[in-house]
């Protein structure tokens, strides 16, 4: 599936098919649903790392950022502190917090040496020339019934939508166990043979 064949899914679930003010509203329904997923989704495929350099100890976020996983400078795993903490750790020396402030990683004590900051990306956006991504060749369902509940408010009452919205909710539990049994399976030993 890509992005038109999505954008046809969507139509036909809805039974909206030819009816191009629909059509026309589908890669809206799409982006919202990316949106929302953005909020919810914190799976395997969104983990990254990116090396910033900072300037007085702020660096810019990258543009894909959702949420921090980890920041590193040098060998040091550092803390993190709210910025309204920042005034108690005014000394001087190897950085060892960092506070997320708007669309900056500041660092404390301030440094130049670059930070590895491990955080979970965005989904990436579907469109014409980027027509597919991880999560729509992992989960279309996701995208399909997640758009639809987006469709909500141009359609109006609509007999099926706690069906969408049931079956949205699925797929989205559906990729949380999933990551779970990724990141967290392991396989249970038996001992076969002859016990006394």
């Amino acid at each position: 599936m890509n992005f038109t064949s999505l954008q046809v899914a969507i139509a036909s679930y809805a039974r909206r098919n030819g009816d191009a003010e629909f059509a026309a509203m589908v890669p809206t329904f799409i982006e919202m649903c990316e949106s929302k997923l953005n909020m919810r989704l914190r799976v395997a495929e969104q983990e990254t790392s990116s090396t910033l350099t900072p300037t007085d100890s702020v660096c810019t976020l990258p543009t894909d950022y959702l949420a921090w996983r980890s920041v590193k400078v040098g060998d040091d795993t550092l803390s993190h502190i709210a910025p309204e903490q920042t005034d108690a750790f005014d000394y001087a020396g190897t950085p060892k917090h960092f506070s997320i402030v708007g669309d900056d990683l500041v660092l404390w004590p301030t440094t130049s040496s670059d930070a590895v900051l491990g955080y979970y990306k965005k989904i990436p956006s579907l469109t014409i020339s980027a027509a597919t991504n991880w999560l729509l060749t992992k989960a279309p369902q996701a995208y399909i019934y997640g758009s639809l509940v987006e469709s909500a408010p141009f359609i109006g009452e609509d007999a099926r939508m706690p069906m969408w919205m049931q079956s949205y909710e699925q797929a989205i539990m559906d990729l949380i166990k999933a990551d779970e049994k990724y990141r967290y399976f392991s396989p249970v030993m038996r001992v076969t043979g002859y016990f006394p």
